[in-house]
């Protein structure tokens, strides 16, 4: 009985005290350009284990603590084990009602037992977030970053500089003495065709390089550099034409750090991966 317990709890075994899903980045905006209620951000499974039955409601107050609008309710029948979602939901705007804070409320099933949790501008209320029991370095995928290329003349005629993609590569119990330095393999398809691999190398130095400071256009997009708020290296992927931008992407990624490596296939938008071990020996080529 004892030996089942520690497989379990290695294997992150639900409790009440634990919220498995991660909300990050969310905002809540009242638009006057869009004309509505918008809040967005992204949801991430941080266990082992799949979520089923995930729901997610937003409630806006006013600068006067007073509740000016329940957003509607956004669901997933199951979340993947350490995968991620996007949210976005969106309401009549409030017209000139000045935004306060917010709280979403999450919800969940791990085998028919329901757990609710509750952020407040984007803090877990209560509890405690699930953590990998690996004591180890553990790295996953926050998504792409766009920087859009800007406009100029060039023999009277307008040329748009292609937009820089940049993969978000999340960095968990980070070791300031070995900082996981490495190569990067990433291939991105477009509509099922592959447009070759890019190799990087990830040095010391790129974790010195703010990546807040990046340019708001023209990045170039063979920058590495780190965020440490945000706890990610951001590396340059390639350029994105306009005549590209709609085309379905799918990405596959590798890193190798150590004799240890990460690896990441097929995977679709939007590219939301929880930090994990590295692959077990077997699994590596």
């Amino acid at each position: 009985m004892t030996a089942l317990v520690a497989v379990l709890l290695l294997q992150g075994a639900p409790d009440r005290e634990t919220c498995h899903l991660e909300l990050s980045g969310v905002s809540v905006e009242n638009s006057t350009l869009r004309q509505a209620l918008i809040a967005e951000g992204s949801l991430v499974n941080l266990s082992p284990l799949e979520l089923g039955d995930v729901s997610v409601e937003v409630a806006v107050f006013a600068d006067n603590k007073v509740l000016a609008r329940t957003l509607p309710r956004a669901a997933w029948p199951r979340i993947a084990p350490r995968k991620g979602v996007l949210l976005s939901v969106k309401d009549d705007p409030l017209g000139n009602v000045p935004l306060g804070f917010f709280r979403i409320k999450i919800s969940y099933r791990i085998d028919g037992v329901e757990r609710v949790f509750e952020y407040e501008d984007g803090r877990l209320r209560f509890g405690r977030l699930y953590r990998d029991p690996d004591p180890g370095t553990l790295l996953g995928l926050a998504g792409l970053r766009s920087v859009p290329g800007s406009s100029r003349v060039v023999n009277k005629k307008v040329v748009t500089l292609p937009d820089a993609l940049f993969l978000r590569l999340r960095v968990e119990n980070l070791d300031e003495k070995a900082r996981p330095e490495g190569q990067i393999e990433m291939t991105l398809s477009l509509d099922g065709k592959k447009q070759g691999s890019v190799k990087r190398t990830v040095q010391a130095g790129h974790y010195r390089l703010d990546a807040r400071g990046l340019p708001a256009t023209d990045a170039d997009p063979q920058v590495i550099a780190f965020d440490p708020v945000a706890r990610e290296l951001v590396i340059g992927l390639c350029r994105l034409g306009e005549d590209r931008r709609d085309a379905r992407p799918a990405l596959d990624v590798k890193f190798t750090w150590k004799k240890q490596a990460w690896t990441w296939t097929g995977l679709e938008p939007p590219f939301l991966e929880a930090p994990r071990p590295a692959d077990p020996p077997s699994a590596t080529p």
